[in-house]
C-alpha cells in the first residue's frame, strides 16, 4: 500500500518524503478538516509500521500476535488507497491521455489555501460523476 501512495502522492523531490505524502494524500481524500487529520496521522503510522519492518526495529512478538498492524489498520488504509485511485482516474478519464501526475499535485497543494479549487478537484476527481458524465 505504501508504494501505492508513493506512486500518485510523492513530489518529484524527495525532501520529507513521508510527510509530504502522507499530506498530500489526506489534502486530496479528506472530506473536512477532521477528516484530513485522521488521514493525515494513519498514514503516518502506516509510513512508521513500513519502517519498521525495513529497518527491522520491528516488536517481533507483536508481529506474531497479529497486533503490530490490525486488519482493521490495513482496511482503512485500503480505502485511502482505493479511493486515491479512483480519484486520479477520474482525473485522467476525461480525454486527458497526456494527463500527468505532477499538475495534480500542484492542484492538491493549491487546494490548502482556496476552498473554491477544493471544491471543483473534489468534482473532478469523483469517479462516479465522471462515469455518469460519459455515458
Amino acid at each position: 500500500m505504501a508504494i501505492g501512495f508513493e506512486a500518485l502522492f510523492s513530489p518529484s523531490d524527495q525532501a520529507e518524503l513521508n510527510f509530504r505524502i502522507c499530506q498530500t494524500a489526506a489534502q486530496f481524500l479528506g472530506q473536512n478538516p477532521v477528516e484530513r487529520q485522521q488521514i493525515f496521522s494513519g498514514l503516518k503510522k502506516m509510513y512508521k509500521r513500513r519502517s519498521e519492518i525495513v529497518h527491522g526495529t520491528y516488536d517481533l512478538e507483536k508481529c506474531l500476535s497479529g497486533l503490530f498492524v490490525t486488519a482493521e489498520e490495513l482496511d482503512v488504509w485500503d480505502e485511502y488507497l482505493r479511493r486515491a485511485v479512483a480519484g486520479f482516474l477520474a482525473l485522467y478519464l476525461p480525454g486527458k491521455r497526456d494527463a500527468e501526475r505532477d499538475p495534480v499535485l500542484a492542484r492538491i497543494t493549491e487546494i490548502n489555501f482556496d476552498d473554491s479549487k477544493r471544491a471543483k478537484l473534489r468534482e473532478e476527481s469523483d469517479l462516479d460523476k465522471v462515469l455518469r458524465q460519459t455515458t
